[in-house]
């Protein structure tokens, strides 16, 4: 089950959302548990279609994504000028994203992660290297350590129980995946004032 599906069987009457610019990401969820999903072709207009949804419907949980940094590591390598221009650009729409959740005064209770879900090494990736494997993992939000570098080791899998302890949902048995417990001041409560 995807955060979406626990969202709407745990919490239904909240908001979500998926913005994106990858089609192949559409396959990964069941889209009838998303308030709104929408594909689009083009990073610089998932922005928009995010920040409108952010301010009219004040969604729980939104998810975004933002395929140039890739895009252009398979066309021009990764670890290039080009590529780290492409997230530098990335980097500027997220800048929006933060500018939208503060004229929504929703920025102070939301909780941000950026990841990426891969680095690159030439013009591909998928190998073992850590060039390859490593990507940063970024967490901002009420109750979360402030200026701090988590120690130990963290993986992908543990995104999802971590948005779901946020949220104060029941993470499924079928995860496997741990909540990322140490980049938070306290034991991880709803930060949300979700009923």
């Amino acid at each position: 089950p995807s955060v979406f599906a626990l969202l709407n069987q745990q919490k239904p009457n909240l908001k979500t959302g998926m913005f994106y610019d990858w089609d192949w990401l559409g396959t990964f969820v069941n889209k009838k548990y998303i308030s709104k999903e929408k594909y689009t072709t083009g990073f610089k207009t998932v922005t928009p279609l995010a920040i409108d949804f952010i301010k009219t419907s004040k969604p729980a949980f939104t998810f975004i994504y933002y395929g140039h940094p890739d895009e252009v590591g398979h066309e021009m390598g990764f670890n290039t000028k080009a590529y780290y221009s492409a997230i530098n650009e990335v980097d500027s729409e997220i800048g929006r994203i933060i500018e939208a959740l503060k004229e929504a005064e929703m920025y102070e209770k939301t909780t941000l992660i950026i990841v990426s879900d891969h680095g690159g090494i030439e013009f591909g990736h998928g190998g073992e290297s850590m060039v390859e494997l490593e990507v940063p993992f970024i967490i901002s939000g009420p109750g979360i350590k402030k200026n701090v570098v988590l120690e130990k080791s963290n993986d992908l899998i543990n995104i999802a129980p971590t948005i779901a302890g946020i949220l104060g949902l029941t993470p499924p048995h079928e995860w496997t995946g741990r909540r990322i417990q140490e980049a938070f001041m306290s034991k991880i409560k709803s930060t949300a004032s979700i009923k």
